[in-house]
């Protein structure tokens, strides 16, 4: 897909990601170029919400850090498993992605993928205009 402002706002908005007041891209988990990148290499908007979902499951534990909770004194502080937040991410990326696989199969019979034409792994739809 070409990237446009348009579609990198619905994307931030799929991704459940949002720039803070007076905030830019930059205080979010995805600058404007890397969500660019997410929309250049995906067949659709779903595909591509699948693929954020799928990169943010990889930061989280970085963000997290490795303590589930502590205490000093009577302040007690407890965050969300790491796993458990690993596996939300996972879960909204592959109900995207069954998203973007419906999306794309258009009017398909049977559901079937159409075969890989060009060895690119990427299947080639047809287009009755394209000769």
């Amino acid at each position: 897909m070409t990237p446009t402002p348009e579609l990198r706002e619905r994307l931030r908005r799929l991704l459940d990601e949002r720039i803070p007041d007076g905030g830019s891209d930059t205080d979010t988990r995805f600058t404007d170029i890397e969500l660019d990148e997410i929309l250049a290499d995906a067949r659709n908007l779903h595909l591509a919400a699948a693929e954020g979902w799928r990169r943010k499951a990889a930061v989280v534990a970085r963000e997290l850090g490795p303590v589930a909770s502590t205490r000093a004194g009577d302040t007690a502080v407890e965050q969300v498993r790491v796993n458990d937040l690993q596996a939300y991410c996972l879960q909204m990326a592959a109900e995207y992605e069954r998203l973007g696989k419906q999306a794309s199969a258009g009017a398909r019979a049977f559901g079937l993928e159409p075969p890989d034409v060009l060895g690119t792994g990427t299947p080639r739809r047809w287009d009755p205009w394209r000769v």
